[in-house]
């Protein structure tokens, strides 16, 4: 009985998969999103509304303005846990968001500070979130800024960002093999019992 469910295991463990934060140089994936986030030297200090009309241009267009929500789960996915709910300054949230940090391009670099910070979506009105790290080997998350939010659509800011997603197809091969391999595995348990 075990050798016929071991097919069936092999296939079904393939599909547990972590987020990963991946570094394109001018794109970072989250392969838990499918998400790809444009670095935020395209964007930094340029107006919003240049950000935005900008973005069918930037390294291959198909760019719009992220949510909240989106920036929220791409912090969360580095870190390994909703930033929301529990944040840490520990070496956990420090590895995830220096790292983070260093594959968008920060925005600020003061004293130990290096920063990511830029505009987001609230859903009809705009809205800051940043993070980052400190060389005191501690990350941070921080929303609702509210920093001179009036403007962001019509004057430079020089340490700000805007925060643009575009949806990218992420590659599973890992599942796909392990996908092929059970199903040569029911193949030959079917073939054995003929």
């Amino acid at each position: 009985m075990f050798k016929k469910l071991l097919p069936l295991l092999l296939l079904f463990t393939g599909f547990q998969a972590n987020a990963v934060i991946i570094d394109q140089t001018a794109t970072t994936l989250d392969t838990d999103t499918g998400f790809e986030w444009l670095d935020m030297s395209y964007t930094d200090g340029i107006t919003y509304a240049d950000a935005l009309a900008g973005s069918n241009t930037f390294e291959g267009g198909g760019w719009r303005n992220a949510s909240y929500s989106e920036v929220v789960e791409l912090a969360s996915n580095a870190v390994g846990y909703d930033i929301t709910t529990t944040f840490y300054h520990d070496a956990l949230s420090f590895n995830g968001l220096s790292a983070l940090t260093d594959f968008l391009g920060r925005t600020i670099g003061v004293g130990t500070y290096s920063l990511v910070v830029g505009n987001v979506d609230i859903g009809g009105g705009l809205d800051r979130a940043q993070f980052g790290y400190s060389t005191t080997a501690s990350g941070f998350f921080r929303d609702n800024i509210n920093d001179n939010i009036w403007d962001a659509a019509s004057d430079p800011d020089t340490s700000v960002g805007t925060f643009l997603v575009r949806s990218s197809a992420v590659p599973e091969p890992s599942i796909i093999a392990l996908f092929g391999l059970g199903l040569v595995g029911i193949g030959f348990a079917r073939r054995r019992q003929s």
